[in-house]
């Protein structure tokens, strides 16, 4: 049950152990990676100073780890504490994103967060007042709405891809820039504000894009049943409309540049306070 001191490794992958003592981990100065998973039972689990540490489909109670650059936390069905501090990098999968809020959760230095094939439900509360740098959200389920998110200061990148529930995507600001693909049931995107870019590909129901406000550059590809490109979409560029079927697109005075690539279906291209000095590059193919 207690293993002694071990030096000179830098690579530990434990398996289906049981209340195994794992404090001589701490001890190896030249440990790189730990990985504990396939049903391995432990009280609680404390590290320090790791490069990556990564825990799959095990038994852990409490989690302490401080100084590591990376965790990736999947499948722990009996967490009940985590703890992290100065760690840079977090990815959850197969989590319970409710069961989380619910539980003693702290990590207020997590910069990059990855959540992976989770129930997103209650993501927006989850993440509120946090100050990541990077969100992605992917293979997610539960949530039908991505509603109303709000971050402390400015988020880099914010990417939702492969989450088949999703049905809208809206009040989302403060991000410098969001990619949206492959979300099968996605019907509606609104209220983004303060984006400098937003890319939008593959999402084959999404109809309507609306309330766009103060983005620079707007890019959309492969979504077959686009109904409206309009009302009040302030970008200054609008690049790759390519490969969608929409009807109607509104340009308006801010607009600098737009690119129409195999738009087969546009009827109309109105122009909305589009002044006579403006310098509109306007490209249809």
């Amino acid at each position: 049950k207690k293993i002694k001191r071990i030096s000179n490794i830098k690579n530990l992958t434990v398996l289906r152990c049981y209340n195994t003592e794992l404090s001589f981990i701490n001890d190896c100065d030249s440990l790189f990676y730990v990985s504990i998973k396939n049903d391995t039972h432990l009280p609680e689990l404390s590290l320090n100073d790791m490069n990556k540490v990564k825990l799959t489909n095990c038994n852990i109670s409490k989690i302490y780890i401080n100084n590591t650059k990376k965790v990736h936390v999947n499948t722990l069905p009996n967490l009940s504490f985590i703890r992290l501090i100065d760690v840079n990098k977090l990815v959850l999968s197969n989590i319970n994103i409710l069961c989380l809020e619910q539980l003693h959760f702290f990590a207020p230095d997590v910069k990059h967060l990855t959540i992976d094939n989770c129930d997103i439900t209650y993501l927006s509360d989850f993440l509120k007042n946090s100050r990541l740098k990077s969100l992605k959200i992917k293979n997610c389920k539960g949530g039908k709405e991505f509603i109303n998110l709000r971050l402390k200061g400015i988020l880099d990148t914010l990417v939702i891809k492969n989450c088949e529930d999703l049905t809208i995507i809206s009040d989302i600001c403060n991000v410098k820039i969001i990619k949206i693909s492959n979300c099968t049931y996605l019907r509606r995107i609104a209220l983004l504000k303060n984006v400098c870019e937003i890319y939008v590909s593959n999402c084959n129901k999404l109809k309507t894009v609306d309330d766009l406000e103060n983005v620079d550059l707007f890019s959309i590809s492969n979504c077959i049943n686009i109904i409206r490109l309009n009302n009040t979409i302030n970008a200054k560029k609008i690049e790759s409309i390519n490969n969608i079927s929409v009807k109607s697109i509104c340009i308006n005075d801010f607009l600098l540049s737009l690119y129409i690539v195999n738009n087969v279906n546009l009827e109309d291209l109105e122009y909305d306070n589009l002044f006579s000095e403006s310098n509109l590059e306007l490209s249809i193919i």
